[in-house]
């Protein structure tokens, strides 16, 4: 019961906001997609957004009979990833292939944005590390 009080859909669906502007169609990325919130329909402990039509990343035996190959999406993640961890420092912390779907038009959508983070500006000095 603890876990679901912790929940704040309100947060995740920001998160959610900020992934889709920071990366889904961007230069590169084009093929990276993200759900539409609809915050008149979402409050601390409900989230609404868009349905996505798509199939799980694992779901390989689909994504052929979808006249799609499975390595472009990896490769897809790939590039997305990289973008999130080295360029914006705001990155998608439970990228798992069932938060992740091909959609029927050939793009990867990014789904459950209950786990992000960022990555500080100025890293920890070696000195921390030191015994």
């Amino acid at each position: 019961a603890r876990l679901f009080g912790e929940l704040d859909y309100i947060k995740e669906g920001k998160s959610a906001e900020r992934f889709a502007e920071l990366y889904a169609g961007k230069r590169g990325l084009e093929e990276i997609t993200a759900p539409k919130i609809y915050w008149e329909a979402t409050s601390k402990r409900v989230l609404t957004m868009e349905w996505i039509n798509g199939v799980k990343l694992t779901d390989t035996e689909k994504i052929k009979q979808m006249g799609f190959k499975e390595i472009d999406f990896v490769n897809m993640g790939v590039q997305c990833t990289l973008r999130q961890l080295l360029e914006e420092g705001f990155f998608h912390a439970d990228p798992h292939p069932g938060n992740l779907l091909v959609t029927t038009e050939g793009k990867l959508a990014y789904i459950d944005f209950g786990m992000m983070s960022t990555i500080p500006e100025k890293a920890p000095p070696k000195s921390m590390y030191a015994s």
